[in-house]
């Protein structure tokens, strides 16, 4: 067994140039991107494309400052909304999963409230509501995922609003009726993935803050289980998970010197760890998604900084490429899809009012293959810094125009690892004595979006 437990060394040169010029990727890779405001506060957790070719999404759309209702928009191919609907009324509702069911209708699973309970609700294509049923705990609960079995039985996964967190595995028939409930291996789960007609997996975490460890547990349909994985030389939270052949790559946080960076694990179904591998190692973000294309294309989507990222690594985890989208001053990648050779991407940004809107995104996959997108002339300003070489003190002169401003500013090494982030910078010396010697990369965005560049030499 090989552990890689570098800190992105295996980043390459193109994720620096593809952080550096995301103005030129966004025109090459974006087919459509698409805003949706519905009230204050808007998010989409998941999506499904349907057989007409459109798609369905579901999330959270809050009515007031205590009420949240479960919002369900139908889009054609292209983004355009076709309907909306919500459900909850004066009562919390949310949408965390959806999947299409036998029937050719649509289980979704969510939380419905006060206290907020575990539910399954089913529409039809049309957004009716068909049918909805309740899994109740004295805690409050809700559901974070669903799978249909055979006779249209359902497997789901019921985290409980406990401290530390608690979750039960739940298998039901299409009406909610339960033939047996047990508690899970992993105090918060995550995802159900169906292995054979009697057997599945279920991902997760032990849940204790900063002493979380990934766990990965085989059960029967009975209930019963016949393997459990603890992974404890691995110190993070599981958000995701997603299944290639006969692997399982699990992504999320890790926890490192305080910070939480974004990481991914693979390991076999046997619940041997091949290797996990942490990005961004000295910034917040988180690995939200995982979509595993082919033995060597595995896609990931995060939030790094407030902004999405999507990054292509391959089956030893390293990174081959990645994108940085920042439209918005804040955005985040909930759930993302592979379809026809493009990504599609669902979450939610920060609109012009200071609450959030529901946020859709496709972009081509081709924007990930191998190669640096060479710069075109103007897209970007070049940054005023000396002296270059540096040894102690770096002076970085900003335009006057953004002198008065709060940037953010960013430090790669020649790896394309993050080795300096300041989300509050304006204008000054930096220390970089601390730095080892060698080639830079330096980005500042303004708040009005232009990105500022340059590169320096340590000596």
């Amino acid at each position: 067994m090989t552990l890689k437990i570098e800190l992105m060394k295996s980043l390459t040169t193109y994720f620096v140039i593809s952080l550096l010029f995301p103005s030129l990727l966004f025109s090459q890779a974006i087919v459509f991107q698409k805003s949706y405001n519905f009230g204050a506060f808007d998010n989409f957790r998941d999506f499904i494309n349907t057989p007409e070719g459109g798609f369905i999404l579901v999330g959270t759309t809050m009515v007031s400052p205590v009420t949240a209702n479960l919002i369900i928009v139908k889009t054609d191919g292209n983004g355009e909304m076709i309907w909306s609907t919500t459900y909850g009324a004066d009562s919390i509702c949310t949408g965390n999963r959806i999947i299409q069911s036998s029937d050719n209708n649509y289980l979704i699973a969510g939380s419905y409230g006060n206290p907020m309970q575990a539910y399954i609700f089913k529409i039809n294509s049309q957004g009716d509501s068909l049918n909805s049923y309740f899994f109740p705990s004295e805690y409050g609960s809700t559901c974070v995922d669903v799978v249909e079995i055979e006779n249209s039985d359902i497997l789901l996964i019921q985290q409980v609003f406990l401290l530390p967190s608690s979750s039960n595995i739940i298998y039901s028939d299409s009406s909610g009726n339960i033939y047996w409930e047990i508690p899970a291996a992993a105090n918060e789960s995550i995802n159900i993935h169906m292995i054979s007609d009697d057997e599945f997996y279920v991902t997760g975490d032990n849940g204790l803050v900063n002493y979380a460890h990934n766990i990965l547990t085989k059960y029967n349909l009975q209930g019963a289980i016949i393997q459990n994985t603890e992974f404890s030389s691995f110190n993070g939270i599981n958000k995701c998970s997603a299944i290639w052949e006969n692997v399982i790559y699990m992504g999320g946080m890790y926890e490192y010197t305080g910070a939480y960076p974004a990481c991914v694990m693979k390991t076999d179904f046997e619940g041997q760890l091949f290797w996990y591998e942490i990005y961004f190692s000295v910034a917040y973000s988180s690995v939200n998604s995982i979509v595993p294309i082919d033995d060597e294309k595995i896609i990931t989507c995060g939030d790094l900084d407030d902004q999405i990222f999507v990054m292509r690594i391959n089956s030893e985890g390293d990174s081959i490429k990645g994108i940085l989208l920042n439209y918005y001053d804040k955005q985040s990648g909930n759930a993302m899809m592979h379809l026809d050779d493009h990504l599609l991407i669902a979450g939610n940004n920060i609109n012009g009012g200071g609450g959030w809107d529901a946020y859709f995104l496709k972009l081509h996959l081709d924007t990930l293959a191998t190669g640096i997108n060479e710069p075109k002339e103007n897209v970007i300003s070049k940054l005023t810094i000396f002296p270059n070489p540096v040894k102690e003190k770096l002076c970085i002169n900003m335009p006057v125009k953004y002198e008065d401003q709060i940037c953010k500013l960013i430090i790669y090494d020649n790896l394309g690892e993050i080795v300096h982030f300041d989300k509050n910078f304006n204008i000054g010396d930096l220390d970089v004595s601390r730095f080892e010697s060698g080639l830079y990369y330096i980005t500042v965005k303004t708040p009005s979006k232009p990105l500022l560049t340059n590169k320096f030499i340590k000596k």
